[in-house]
């Protein structure tokens, strides 16, 4: 976003900032109607630059439960989407299309096959978030650690399965989530093989390129730098 403004030579002064999820788990059930299932504790958010990042948290800590992160390639990389929803949805494809999203995505469609490929994914999103200097957290443990507050009860998990494979399952968390990990570990000399992998089917299921639609490390202006050149950019919001 803050490149995109910069080559729009937009100079307002606005802050811009991310989680590494939203607020609250929640679904739409209806055209003015919302569900709150539970809000996050604790989520890491982070500005951009970094600099700004500890008047964000003080804005957002009057509505939710927040914690500053180093920066936003930190929140970005721990982002907590993309290795259940890519992972269920390439390996629930068929289902997917037979029954129209007529299951429950996480109770039956992530099996432990499904699992094990979260678990290839997500090893190789901790190996990028190491070589940035970050701590390597699993999407298990950020699971544990967000999920903690149940606001409504009474309410199961509202969880159905995409009705088809263009849903944002796919093409929002391979686009924004898988696609600029991989670019940004190919940049670093960190080895993607199942992102790479999972890139190419995906691409395959959705006929769409996601190496071409997705955000890289050259559209984000981070191709050629190595981890601190990253990490500073990130922090001040020059090179």
């Amino acid at each position: 976003m803050a490149k995109l403004l910069s080559d729009m030579k937009i100079r307002a002064d606005v802050t811009i900032g991310e989680t590494i999820g939203c607020v609250y788990a929640c679904r739409r059930t209806g055209p003015t109607k919302v569900v709150i299932m539970r809000r996050k504790e604790g989520l890491p958010v982070a500005a951009f630059p970094a600099t700004r990042t500890g008047r964000l948290v003080e804005t957002m800590n009057t509505f939710a439960s927040t914690v500053p992160a180093t920066n936003v390639l930190e929140t970005s990389i721990n982002n907590v989407n993309p290795w259940s929803h890519v992972s269920g949805v390439i390996l629930n494809a068929g289902r997917i299309e037979a029954t129209k999203g007529g299951f429950d995505f996480y109770s039956e469609g992530i099996t432990p096959a499904v699992t094990r490929l979260r678990a290839a994914l997500d090893k190789e999103k901790m190996a990028v978030a190491g070589a940035l200097g970050f701590r390597q957290v699993s999407h298990e443990d950020w699971n544990s650690r967000l999920y903690k507050t149940a606001l409504k009860e009474k309410y199961k998990a509202i969880s159905g399965a995409p009705s088809d494979l263009r849903h944002r399952y796919l093409v929002e968390d391979m686009s924004y989530g898988i696609v600029p990990i991989a670019s940004i570990g190919r940049t670093l000399g960190v080895e993607t093989p199942n992102m790479n992998a999972a890139i190419r089917v995906a691409s395959i299921l959705s006929e769409v390129d996601y190496w071409e639609e997705g955000v890289t490390a050259r559209k984000l202006g981070l191709e050629g730098l190595d981890a601190e050149q990253m990490n500073r950019y990130a922090s001040e919001g020059r090179l």
